[in-house]
């Protein structure tokens, strides 16, 4: 669209069509939400946090409790200045975007970790087995640094989308199976160690356990159900970005409007997730299978 044909060509919004200025105005009002939404979630929850971070040693578990959140509200802020402020220059921003990406992603997905490395603190091949699968999980992640053509609106300096390669998708799915395996293995070692009830035998006993949990030890219960509720949530929104990358045929602005929330939610479930944990751990007796260094 030439800028003769424009009522007010200084608009950036209307060198595109309705429909994708549309599009575009949806993307940014989801940042918005999003950089509000994290910003809040870190300053409601700052008591607690200091009380976690008073109660033992500085180790890397709690830099990434503080930082995977630090990390994923640079993400959104970035996300909101590219779809806000005109650049000359969308390499510089989306490469910073990715960055801040890349490493929420790392900080979040090691809290995960060392959940894991807990659970199995007298297995050292299951400990090695999950750290390494977590640096494979996190060097994926370069993919997004480098896996990104951004573009401006055609005729501005406004940024239109961050140009995302298909194989992106390999650090999304390489996460998706990290999460399950980690998962996976924390479910089955916390419900197979303990000497549960056998009002549900069988198949029926092991489902309800895996369920309900109910019959749990305290600790132990808020392990699972934690795992539960962090896993659903982000492996759903995971798949969901996966297969949007994988096919060619959904527009560059609809990955946006869907993956823009994405880092910002794994970091505050991460985060959640190892609050709570912590804070029953801190209030109440160590129980038999966790180890007394790795929550810490």
């Amino acid at each position: 669209m030439n800028n003769t044909d424009l009522l007010n060509p200084n608009t950036y919004l209307n060198h595109l069509s309705p429909a994708d200025a549309r599009q575009y105005e949806i993307c940014r009002n989801i940042c918005l939400i999003t950089l509000g939404a994290t910003i809040w979630d870190i300053l409601v929850y700052i008591p607690d946090d200091i009380h976690i971070v008073k109660r033992g040693p500085f180790r890397f578990t709690i830099f990434s409790f503080i930082f995977s959140r630090v990390f994923a509200v640079g993400y959104a802020l970035i996300s909101v200045l590219q779809r806000t402020i005109p650049t000359s220059n969308p390499n510089t921003l989306t490469i910073v975007s990715s960055v801040l990406c890349v490493l929420a992603v790392g900080c979040s997905s090691f809290l995960f970790l060392q959940r894991v490395r807990a659970v199995y603190a007298g297995n050292r091949q299951a400990q090695w087995f999950f750290s390494i699968f977590w640096f494979i999980y996190a060097t994926s992640e370069i993919v997004k640094i480098i896996g990104v053509k951004p573009s401006l609106i055609p005729g501005t300096h406004y940024f239109s989308d961050a140009g995302y390669q298909p194989y992106v998708a390999v650090g999304v799915f390489v996460g998706l199976l990290y999460d399950t395996c980690v998962f996976l293995a924390i479910s089955y070692k916390i419900i197979l160690t303990h000497n549960m009830s056998d009002r549900h035998p069988g198949l029926r006993g092991l489902v309800h356990r895996f369920t309900s949990g109910k019959a749990l030890p305290g600790l132990s219960h808020a392990v699972l159900q934690g795992g539960q509720q962090y896993y659903l949530i982000t492996a759903g929104a995971m798949s969901a970005i996966g297969i949007i990358f994988v096919l060619p045929s959904v527009d560059q602005m609809i990955m946006a409007m869907v993956s823009a929330p994405l880092i910002p939610l794994i970091a505050s479930m991460a985060c959640r997730v190892f609050r709570n944990l912590k804070s029953y751990d801190l209030n109440t007796p160590r129980m038999d299978i966790m180890s007394p260094v790795q929550f810490v």
